[in-house]
């Protein structure tokens, strides 16, 4: 039984035409970036960049000192120009180490959580 040649076409058709692959939800990179320094006065928000594009609303980031205490305005957003960003705004007081832990879903309802830290100098 021979294969007809219209079999390898359609199969190459197919695959032109396939959906492509979800990108990962995977935390790509982060302002400030894990383990580095920064100082107070230069410090406002922490930024975070995903390898897919974030749920409207999905988006949980909490900031804390070296104390456990917060230090974010507690109002994380799904940057709305780039859907693959998330920010919050940050009000570091002293000098420290800071925690960034965070939760988002993707549009394909994935999700990923983490976290990281970096310092703050004077």
């Amino acid at each position: 039984m021979a294969i007809s040649p219209r079999i390898p076409v359609l199969a190459i058709i197919l695959a032109m035409v396939a959906p492509p692959a979800f990108a990962e939800v995977a935390l790509q990179r982060s302002a400030p970036e894990a383990g580095s320094a920064q100082t107070l006065k230069s410090l406002s928000e922490v930024r975070l960049w995903f390898g897919s594009v974030l749920a409207p609303g999905s988006v949980a980031i909490d900031v804390f000192d070296e104390c456990g205490n917060h230090v974010d305005m507690r109002d994380p957003a799904v940057e709305r120009a780039d859907r693959r960003q998330a920010r919050i705004g940050v009000e570091p007081t002293n000098p420290g180490i800071y925690e960034v832990h965070w939760k988002v879903t993707a549009e394909d309802k994935s999700e990923t959580k983490g976290s990281f830290k970096f310092q703050v100098a004077q």
